[in-house]
């Protein structure tokens, strides 16, 4: 991501940052609460592979009936699913402007802001299932301690939580991931029962791709660490070939996934069962 006056310098605050990424795409879908930098063909491709894996787990749980809370809701992007599977969804976010927006396009449904940043404004066991998709890793470790807090505090006994993140062990600027082990552990250490795990992977095609490209010998850059970095690199030009091998992913990535190895995958959804 290029420093942005929408965006600021790159110092990164997550209530400014997503606001602004709130206002900058007025009328998208994706550009505002998916992948920054990437294309619309990217986004839809990343969007439909975070929804299988998504839906599936919430139809394994079976969430008809039940009432369910999105931490970090955006635009509200979910709610016409959750509610397409009988459940009600409600969505708390960090920016007013995303919950005007989610208010706007899912006339309706109840979204707020976090009252201090962090707090639910639902009373406790508010909720039978609590789920997040990509909002935690945007934080650092000791707020990820603090959100997970008070997912449980509204989250029912017996409630199901879900987490889609990104793992590994870099991050950028504005990105605080853990390794697939570290996201279970985590967990864990608040009581929760784990019950399952699924990987994710954007833009196979393209990735594969790329490692062939690559010089012997040379190993590929990694990200720079959170704790360093101030700003993220700009978005990479989309030429002819580039955009034709978009399109190959956004049609082939949705049914390959199982065939990714783990240690390949960027990204995973957790399962998780309070007591």
């Amino acid at each position: 991501m290029q420093d942005d006056p929408h965006l600021g310098t790159g110092n990164y605050d997550p209530a400014t940052y997503w606001s602004a990424r709130a206002r900058r795409d007025a009328h998208g879908r994706f550009e505002s609460v998916c992948v920054f930098g990437a294309s619309e063909v990217e986004n839809r491709c990343a969007d439909r592979i975070q929804a299988r894996s998504l839906l599936r787990a919430m139809r394994r749980v079976g969430i008809a009936g039940s009432r369910v809370l999105e931490y970090g809701c955006g635009i509200g992007r979910w709610a016409s699913r959750v509610r397409g599977l009988g459940a009600e969804w409600v969505g708390v976010d960090l920016s007013d402007e995303m919950c005007e927006r989610a208010r706007i396009e899912n006339p309706g449904c109840d979204a707020q802001v976090l009252q201090g940043g962090t707090r639910i404004p639902h009373p406790d066991a508010a909720f039978d299932v609590v789920y997040s998709v990509t909002v935690l890793h945007h934080n650092g470790h000791e707020a990820q301690e603090e959100i997970l807090t008070e997912m449980l505090r509204v989250l029912r006994p017996g409630g199901t939580l879900l987490l889609m993140e990104a793992v590994g062990s870099a991050g950028s600027f504005n990105m605080f991931p853990r390794s697939h082990a570290g996201w279970i552990a985590f967990g864990r250490a608040r009581g929760l029962e784990f019950v399952h795990s699924e990987g994710l992977h954007y833009w196979v095609l393209r990735g594969a791709l790329a490692s062939l490209r690559r010089p012997t010998g040379r190993a590929p850059s990694e990200s720079t660490s959170p704790q360093s970095a101030t700003t993220a690199p700009p978005p990479p030009r989309r030429g002819l070939v580039r955009r034709m091998v978009d399109h190959l992913d956004s049609w082939i990535d949705p049914w390959i996934q199982p065939l990714v190895p783990e240690r390949a995958r960027t990204g995973a959804l957790f399962t998780f069962r309070k007591p």
